[in-house]
């Protein structure tokens, strides 16, 4: 009986391997602990009962779950203004880059150039006006019970912010690399190409970074509706 609702609860944190041992290890010593302090003869009649007392699985996942979701959002609102902050330095960086070994960034060498330029620049806005849209409704919002469903709503709300926000932050970062590489293209590598490569790496770096806590906190809203269906 104890195996089976050790095995029922580990299944039900399967979204978490870790936490999932962790939990099945310390609900096995409480009910070890529970069953042995009632000192009853009837062994089953106590499992039973110390079972009922530690809580349905289901329960217990949907409370963990609700947890580690309220923990995703605060992760995602961190990434999101630490990727828009970490892509602007990375720009400005580039930028003063080329001005300081007095080489043209590149923006106006061509119509194409000026183009995806100018798709660079209003995209990059274009997110920081999204982004500080989603902090001022975060900061409005009212805090949510973590065991409330209304959690996993405001959970697809931040995801959608940041979606709106990633979205053309990716396609800066894009239009970044494009212009690189055009600026680039038949010239051979030198000492000054890598301050270029290096914040390329980091404009990468980062909205890949946001599009992981994206991915992230949307599965952990599905898993925590799932745990509340149940």
């Amino acid at each position: 009986m104890i195996t089976d609702y050790l095995d029922a609860l580990t299944t039900a944190l399967s979204f978490d391997p870790a936490l999932a041992r962790r939990v099945r290890e310390e609900a096995a010593d409480h009910l070890q602990q529970a069953i042995a302090a009632e000192r009853s003869r009837d062994g089953v009649a106590a499992a039973r009962r110390a079972i009922a007392a530690f809580g349905d699985p289901a329960a217990i996942a949907a409370q963990f779950t609700a947890i580690s979701l309220a923990r995703r959002i605060a992760r995602l609102r961190v990434a999101l203004i630490l990727a828009v902050a970490g892509i602007f330095v990375a720009m400005k960086g580039r930028v003063a880059w080329y001005a300081l070994i007095g080489s043209s960034a590149g923006y106006d060498a061509s119509p194409a150039t000026r183009v995806i330029g100018a798709i660079d620049r209003y995209a990059f806005w274009s997110s920081v006006i999204v982004a500080i849209g989603a902090f001022a409704y975060l900061a409005i919002r009212p805090g949510v019970p973590v065991v409330h469903l209304g959690l996993r709503r405001q959970a697809r709300r931040v995801v959608v912010i940041g979606v709106a926000a990633a979205g053309p932050l990716a396609l800066s970062v894009l239009s970044d690399g494009a212009l690189a590489a055009i600026r680039f293209s038949g010239a051979e590598l030198s000492a000054g190409s890598l301050v270029p490569i290096i914040t390329m790496a980091i404009e990468i770096g980062c909205i890949c970074i946001l599009l992981i806590e994206l991915a992230g906190t949307w599965l952990r809203g599905t898993s925590t509706g799932g745990l509340h269906a149940r």
